[in-house]
């Protein structure tokens, strides 16, 4: 059970907004064990708009979460992730601070969208390996530890021709996330910085886009994880329309055209299964 309140303020080229939750959380396992907890959410934001093209944003919440009957009571297979999961009933709740920070800059043709944020965790529950191994199946325990994420994403867009005829448009992106437990140990399961660069161009009923993804290798890894080496992913797709401002739209995409092999980090199959290597798909899609 929860309840909130939210409240905002306008003054001028100011925005102020203000948020308090507060919540109760009881969970029961098949054994009669529960756990109760009381939590309590509180939020402060502010925007300014600078100028006609810039507006700036700063948010600092403290939030905490209830960790859930998973996190508590496991104990057994998890097959879809082939792992055997260990759970705590002892966990308290997580608190967390939170820091976010943006500016959006718009002119024109061209814009860009800055975002960095910190989040300082008190008691924040991880699932780590610790070396086990249960019916050939690896030992992932919960855990509680004081830990930290810092990171930050950049977008920008720009359309370089608007004709009648034609349109011509990129756009590109950066995100990057450091988490460590205190002490510095890596978290696991942490993406590595990626980055993005897309080129999107239409002329009537067509559009083309194509899509580079760059994901670089992940090394900071935490105990019993294994590194995961980088990887570029080329995309394409093809929309066509048979009739103008009609609600059908015809599809053709292709992803990892140059079938790279790609494994994702924050997968805990990672070392069994890569990501799909070149495939097609057709679509229709239609808007109503």
């Amino acid at each position: 059970m929860a309840g909130f309140v939210i409240d905002r303020y306008t003054a001028g080229p100011l925005s102020l907004e203000g948020g308090f939750r507060f919540g109760s959380a009881q969970i029961r396992n098949q054994d009669n064990a529960i756990r109760s907890f009381r939590l309590y959410d509180l939020s402060l934001g502010a925007g300014y708009q600078v100028s006609p093209s810039l507006f700036l944003t700063l948010n600092v919440s403290h939030m905490q979460r209830a960790p859930t009957q998973t996190e508590l009571f496991s104990e057994g297979p998890h097959l879809a992730t082939a792992s055997f999961e260990r759970g705590d009933a002892n966990l308290r709740k997580e608190r967390a601070i939170s820091i976010e920070g943006g500016a959006r800059w718009e002119k024109g043709r061209f814009s860009l969208e800055a975002n960095g944020f910190t989040h300082s965790f008190n008691g924040f529950v991880a699932l780590a390996r610790n070396g086990e191994e249960v019916d050939g199946l690896p030992v992932f325990v919960y855990t509680q530890r004081d830990a930290r994420f810092i990171g930050g994403e950049v977008l920008g867009k720009a359309k370089i021709l608007q004709g009648a005829a034609f349109q011509l448009s990129t756009d590109a992106s950066i995100d990057i996330v450091r988490a460590a437990f205190q002490g510095g140990e890596p978290l696991p399961r942490i993406p590595p910085t990626s980055a993005r660069l897309g080129v999107e161009g239409g002329s009537g009923p067509f559009k083309l886009r194509f899509e580079w993804e760059r994901n670089l290798a992940q090394r900071r890894t935490s105990e019993f994880e294994s590194d995961t080496a980088g990887y570029d992913i080329f995309n394409a797709r093809l929309n066509f329309k048979p009739i103008k401002d009609g609600p059908l739209s015809l599809l053709i995409q292709a992803r990892n055209l140059t079938d790279e092999e790609a494994r994702v980090h924050t997968s805990f199959v990672k070392d069994l299964l890569p990501r799909p290597g070149r495939n097609i798909r057709f679509a229709a899609i239609v808007d109503f």
